[in-house]
């Protein structure tokens, strides 16, 4: 079986989009011919936890571990009362007016690649350690952070093995940087070069939306692939009215450019009828900025509204086979390519999808294929509380809001795309 060197600051116990699409195809892989070694940090800072990935890991697996000088933890020694070093940038408080807050926000800004940079030499040297002593046939570097990728493009320049980057996100062209951006414009260029000289040195690309194939085709001459994020089958056999009330749910997390307006000015309609009003239930899934609660506090709603705090994949995707409608909140980015993770685990649980965000973007394509649901601009206040009165009816009379398209949703499960990303790993080993 052939052996891929799998680089990422996050591994088990580390919770996120960014493990868990990792770990499924580190699951898979052997299955196509490949097995995974891990490199990974050592007692690293991360964002969520979740104690249950561990489980995913097989126990013969051989997992590498370089240390690490912590940023973070430098920071928190000067600002001990700031925890936006520890929180993803996109969800951090842009307007906080404290001086620590916003030094923290400044330092996320303008690190480079990111925050994790510290890490890069350590794992250098570990990964050489590794390659010579593993016979090792391919390199693999998945991001966020960007340093895997400089780590795995310096051990493929060493060693002459190949390497292939997993792009989740835009690099220098990500949202955050786009909108209200603290980034000093020569940081901004020096990362520019970085970025296409790192590209440049992989055999191959992979990333989650057809936008940001394009994307990264633009930057460079190697191959870039689509490789949806995905989801695992999960049981569905439940009764088709579970609750009592209309239960209304969103998972994940909710940056300051995701705009609930719509979707609470659509409820606000919704529920001028006594009867919806009191047959409502909303839920709110995850870990979330104090904005978020400051913009749902006005709405008359607000008091019924469930907020339940981070939790493991599985126990999240329970709730959404228990929901009957499931909600989206899609950016708006020049090249349209935001797919939310979540949004594959919504597809699984065959439920109604109510998302708002750019109607011609990947997302909506996607929705509108998979026959799962409806996507609203920003601004599109009636016509999604149009959608909301039509799914609450057929709630009543006990039928389901939509009528999904088995056989186009079949290509997002995990198994499927590790097949397609083990052909990709098979095509660079023969080149090289």
């Amino acid at each position: 079986m052939k052996k891929v060197l799998f680089i990422s600051y996050y591994w088990p116990p580390a919770g996120g989009a960014t493990t868990t699409r990792l770990l499924k195809f580190y699951k898979y892989l052997p299955e196509f011919g490949w097995e995974p070694i891990i490199l990974t940090v050592e007692d690293g800072d991360f964002p969520f936890i979740d104690p249950e990935t561990l489980k995913e890991v097989r126990p013969d697996t051989l997992i590498y571990k370089a240390p690490t000088v912590s940023l973070h933890r430098m920071f928190a020694k000067v600002a001990k009362n700031s925890k936006d070093m520890f929180v993803p940038f996109a969800f951090t408080e842009k307007n906080s007016k404290g001086i620590k807050s916003r030094l923290s926000r400044w330092v996320k800004y303008n690190a480079i690649p990111d925050t994790r940079f510290l890490w890069k030499r350590y794992a250098i040297k570990e990964g050489l350690k590794v390659i010579r002593e593993h016979d090792v046939d391919l390199i693999f570097s998945s991001s966020p952070p960007q340093t895997n990728h400089l780590v795995a493009t310096a051990l493929s320049r060493i060693t002459g093995i190949p390497c292939v980057g997993d792009m989740r996100d835009p690099w220098t062209d990500v949202y955050w940087l786009q909108t209200d951006s603290q980034r000093s414009k020569w940081i901004h260029n020096l990362d520019k070069k970085i970025e296409k000289r790192t590209l440049s040195a992989m055999a191959a690309i992979t990333t989650i939306g057809p936008s940001l194939v394009k994307l990264f085709q633009e930057k460079v001459s190697a191959p870039v692939y689509l490789i949806h994020n995905g989801y695992e089958p999960i049981d569905i056999n439940i009764p088709l009215r579970i609750n009592s009330k209309w239960t209304i749910t969103y998972a994940g997390s909710i940056s300051i450019e995701q705009n609930i307006d719509a979707f609470c000015k659509a409820v606000e309609i919704l529920i001028r009828k006594r009867d919806i009003r009191d047959n409502i239930a909303i839920q709110f899934i995850g870990n979330f900025p104090e904005f978020v609660k400051q913009k749902l506090r006005p709405y008359s709603f607000f008091e019924i509204i469930d907020f339940l705090p981070y939790m493991p994949a599985e126990q999240v995707r329970q709730h959404l086979i228990a929901s009957d409608l499931l909600l989206l909140f899609i950016h708006v980015t020049p090249e349209g390519g935001v797919i939310n993770y979540k949004m594959y685990d919504y597809l699984a649980s065959r439920k109604p999808i109510l998302a708002y965000g750019p109607t011609r973007g990947d997302a909506a394509q996607i929705l509108h294929q998979a026959r799962a649901g409806r996507m609203f601009e920003y601004d599109n206040v009636e016509d999604s509380a149009r959608y909301l009165l039509e799914l609450y009816e057929k709630w009543k009379k006990g039928e389901s809001g939509v009528e999904i398209d088995e056989k186009y949703i079949i290509n997002f499960t995990r198994r499927n795309l590790t097949r397609k990303l083990a052909e990709i790993f098979d095509s660079c080993y023969k080149q090289s």
